[in-house]
């Protein structure tokens, strides 16, 4: 889709242009199938000074924010370059952190053929003034942990309690939660929201189980705000789930709203405002800038506007990234500044509290690799460096690893415990381990989950060795990522070193 426009000469733009675009971009697919050299990083680096100084007069020293120049890859993919070769007048933005509905709506209408009619991103009030809360303090010693819990009934609450932050499924008993809040006064429980998705099958007999879930279901039916594609069929992007749309196709209700502006609201009532304190906030998963991936999962594209013809890869990511937009400042909105917004998902929305990468650094292969842990750890457009500093303060980003059993007589077991546990240190993140990415349940406690490391005395560094290294008041964590041998540390393996 890119090259087409960009080869497009009634775009205008000079032949230097369009090369160094061209060259900007295929460094960017290099880099996230972890495949860029020094040399394409370099041209990546001061294409993209270039052209968003060109956009918004900033300097390369004021563009070195991470947020800045990710948002501005990721709100559209190719934005920036689509400015650029178009010679389109554009006003400078102060705050390129910001997924602002009505910049979103802006960048639609430039982006869209002709052909297209983009229907107008919805601003949102609340229905209500949120109730003000005084959000949980979080822990500023180390390690902090992180227990992903879907089940839903805890089969041990005492045992799930020794972690610092859970997140469970609505399913869960108020009694059982109750349970955990006894055994750990100081932890932090988190609802499990599908956000895009509800199984396909809570709109049968009532079950007082998912009640929640039943609730989105004859919502999204009676409003006919299924995600289908061209056939119509449901988009599924999850085990036994249909999806739903949060674009601005999406069809209004009876009472004026879409999905997006529905679902927080629908949050709040039932979360937290039938059950006051039951929990600390909400942890939406899949929560994604883009959906575009899902258009080659089956035969037939997806349809957000019901008229018989897929949606092209860029358009679908636009239309999504600003539904998304609008829903994640809505739920903020709905329950204002005292809950917890995680999420789960390759995503840039500024008002969320924090963000998971799970089975870190694997994503879903079958073993951990340099170049994955270099692109989901420090270089990526959502790597854990990236993440440290993006979202809200005070942080709650997140690390799931994955094993297939809890097997501490296993060396290969104990050596990715190590790298992962080590990397969640390294940027502050809350460390999880389990069965990932295949389920989400285990209380696999570890023996190092006791270590008292204390307060991070300064970020962390890389050494010309290429070892990673962060310093704490009772400690050190080393991480090597690197294939080789390095100061004693074996290949993608981590130490941690504690002190009196």
């Amino acid at each position: 889709m890119l090259r087409r426009f960009v080869t497009d000469d009634s775009f205008g733009g000079t032949n230097d242009e369009y090369l160094s675009i061209k060259d900007k971009w295929r460094c960017r697919i290099y880099a996230r199938n972890g495949q860029m050299s020094r040399e394409e990083q370099g041209i990546w680096y001061q294409t993209t000074h270039r052209v968003i100084g060109k956009l918004t007069g900033l300097t390369p020293e004021l563009q070195r924010d991470d947020r800045l120049e990710e948002t501005t890859y990721i709100r559209g993919q190719a934005l920036v370059a689509l400015y650029e070769v178009k010679g389109v007048d554009f006003p400078r933005r102060r705050n390129w952190t910001r997924r602002d509905p009505e910049l979103i709506q802006a960048d639609l209408v430039l982006l869209q053929p002709a052909t297209i009619v983009v229907p107008a991103v919805e601003s949102y009030t609340t229905s209500t003034t949120p109730t003000i809360v005084g959000q949980p303090s979080v822990s500023t010693t180390f390690p902090r942990l992180l227990n992903y819990y879907l089940p839903g009934v805890v089969t041990d609450t005492e045992a799930l309690a020794r972690w610092d932050v859970v997140v469970v499924s609505t399913t869960v008993s108020e009694a059982q939660i109750a349970e955990l809040r006894a055994f750990n006064p100081n932890i932090i429980i988190l609802a499990y929201l599908g956000g895009i998705y509800t199984y396909y099958y809570a709109g049968g007999v009532p079950d007082t189980n998912i009640a929640f879930w039943q609730g989105v279901w004859q919502a999204a039916n009676a409003g006919d705000w299924w995600l289908l594609r061209t056939d119509g069929s449901h988009v599924s992007s999850s085990t036994n789930m249909w999806n739903i749309d949060v674009t601005a196709n999406c069809k209004l209700d009876g009472s004026g709203k879409r999905y997006s502006s529905w679902f927080p609201q629908y949050v709040r009532e039932q979360l937290f405002d039938a059950h006051p304190g039951l929990y600390d906030g909400v942890f939406f998963d899949n929560c994604f800038d883009s959906i575009s991936y899902l258009n080659n999962a089956q035969p037939f594209g997806i349809d957000t506007d019901r008229n018989g013809i897929a949606e092209d890869s860029l358009t679908l990511g636009l239309l999504w990234s600003a539904g998304m937009a609008v829903m994640m400042n809505a739920l903020r909105t709905e329950l204002g500044d005292g809950r917890f917004i995680l999420a789960n998902g390759p995503n840039s929305y500024a008002t969320i509290d924090g963000n998971m990468i799970e089975d870190f650094p694997r994503n879903f292969t079958a073993s951990d690799t340099t170049a994955l842990w270099d692109t989901w750890g420090v270089s990526g457009p959502y790597s854990l460096a990236r993440n440290k500093s993006f979202y809200r303060q005070p942080l709650l980003n997140m690390v799931n690893a994955g094993a297939v059993a809890n097997d501490t007589g296993n060396a290969e077991f104990e050596r990715h415990k190590r790298l992962t546990f080590a990397s969640a240190l390294l940027f502050d993140a809350l460390y999880s381990l389990d069965k990932s990415p295949s389920t989400h349940g285990d209380l696999w406690y570890q023996p190092e989950y006791d270590y008292e490391l204390g307060a991070a005395l300064g970020v962390a560094l890389v050494l010309g060795t290429g070892i990673w290294m962060r310093s704490f008041e009772h400690g050190t964590v080393e991480v090597n990522p690197t294939g080789s041998v390095v100061d004693g540390i074996q290949p993608l393996d981590g130490r941690i070193t504690v002190t009196a």
